[in-house]
């Protein structure tokens, strides 16, 4: 019998999650409409590997970096009630959040020109492009100090102010958007209209965060000055590293993909981009619940409590599960009609079609993917999610989209068969490791 207990706290702090990171990819996809409606299929392809660049930074660095172990050791030292020691390490993941999303900027800002080359952008578009990416960088800095910021909230169990926050980035992006591409007062690009509103919407966003975590009475109260203690750092980069090693092998092979798409063709690029922007619809749950079940499992893991923590996981996976198979069917039966809202030109929107509806076959995947990963992160095992995950991407994904797509030159749908076997293996890879820790944990 499920537990109810069990059920309300999952809602709890999942809830919010997925509709903070549904908003967030609202503003995507409204992003990806504007500029395939009003800038056609170059720009798109422009806005297309500047979002990837920047996701890539974001993912490897903060999202399944920095975050996952001030998440994973602040919920661990919050559910064994050593409250001085969570505030710590908040203030230490906090501090490694603001060094590494500077220098990222400061990399990706002065090397535009060379990352793009490197990527494949066509001379032709490379100054437009570079000032995009630039763009890009510095909305890049706020992003990845929201996430940290939030990544220490829900370790408290606080997931509501993160989705209040993306709800007034969301509100700000909206109003700059139309100041930018709708009214006569800048003279610029979609694309680039919509990346300046993207780095003014997430200023905005940061200074509302962070006032929320240093001033607000019965948050956090961060403080402003704190001492540096290297010990919590060094256990917060023991958890971090791997798990950026994990983002990064596979997001790095996605951007390698990006790359040998790019080479296909502006045809296949956009279509590629297109549905994977619809299918990111889906990947909220997904996403959502894996990081709220990385908090549920540190939590009842510095209690100690497997039983709990099992439920937890399992009841995480549940809810992903049935509503990322709701997105399936949708996307298998309304590939064509959805694809139709981004762009007009046919070609694109058939081969678009295609993708989106073998990318239906991939949600269950995702969500067992997804959701086990997350539980390991929160029993403090962020190695074994990056050695599955190194496995599927340097050795499935990369080399079968070099083959097929570069050498054979096959249709660019052929990328999604090869993203369904590996998340397949993902899934089922991180499940039964989940299942061997709980064992060896018990003994």
């Amino acid at each position: 019998m499920r537990d109810k207990k069990i059920i309300r706290e999952v809602l709890d702090v999942s809830l919010p999650v997925v509709l903070e990171l549904t908003v967030y990819n609202f503003l995507y996809i409204l992003d990806m409409m504007l500029v395939g409606k009003y800038g056609g299929g170059n720009e798109v392809s422009q806005f297309g590997i500047c979002n990837n660049i920047y996701n890539t930074f974001l993912n490897i660095f903060i999202f399944t970096g920095v975050c996952i172990g001030v998440t994973t050791l602040a919920a661990q030292s919050y559910g064994a009630k050593r409250y001085i020691q969570a505030k710590e390490y908040a203030e230490m993941g906090f501090f490694l959040g603001i060094i590494v999303s500077a220098v990222t900027v400061i990399i990706i800002f002065f090397n535009a020109e060379k990352i793009l080359i490197i990527s494949g952008v066509k001379r032709a578009a490379l100054n437009q492009t570079c000032g995009v990416l630039r763009m890009f960088s510095i909305s890049l800095f706020f992003s990845m100090n929201i996430n940290v910021i939030n990544s220490i909230l829900r370790s408290y169990r606080n997931s509501v102010e993160p989705f209040k926050i993306s709800l007034y980035v969301g509100l700000f992006k909206i109003i700059f958007d139309f100041v930018f591409i709708f009214s006569n007062i800048f003279n610029v690009s979609s694309v680039l209209g919509v990346s300046i509103a993207s780095a003014l919407s997430q200023f905005l966003g940061f200074l509302i965060d962070y006032h929320y975590v240093v001033k607000v009475p019965g948050a956090i109260n961060i403080n402003i000055v704190f001492k540096i203690k290297i010990k919590k750092i060094i256990e917060l980069l023991k958890l971090s590293i791997p798990s950026s090693g994990e983002e990064a092998a596979y997001s790095l092979s996605r951007l390698a993909c990006t790359f040998i798409i790019m080479r296909a063709g502006t045809v296949a690029f956009a279509a590629n981009e297109i549905a994977n922007s619809i299918e990111a619809v889906s990947l909220m749950p997904g996403t959502g619940f894996g990081a709220a079940v990385t908090t549920l499992v540190g939590i009842n893991y510095g209690r100690r409590n497997l039983r709990d923590l099992k439920k937890c996981t399992y009841e995480c996976f549940y809810y992903s599960f049935f509503m990322m198979s709701f997105f399936a069917v949708i996307f298998l039966f309304f590939s064509h009609f959805l694809v139709g809202f981004f762009i007009g030109e046919e070609k694109i929107l058939y081969y678009a079609s295609i993708c989106l509806a073998i990318g239906a076959f991939e949600q269950p995947a995702i969500a067992l993917s997804m959701n086990f990963s997350g539980a390991l992160k929160g029993m403090g095992d962020t190695k074994t999610p990056f050695i599955v995950t190194s496995i599927s991407s340097c050795i499935i994904r990369l080399p079968l989209t070099f083959i097929f797509i570069y050498i054979l030159k096959r249709p660019i749908y052929y990328v999604w068969w090869i993203t369904l076997i590996e998340w397949a293996f993902d899934g089922i890879a991180l499940w039964v490791c989940f299942i061997i820790k709980i064992k060896k944990t018990r003994i």
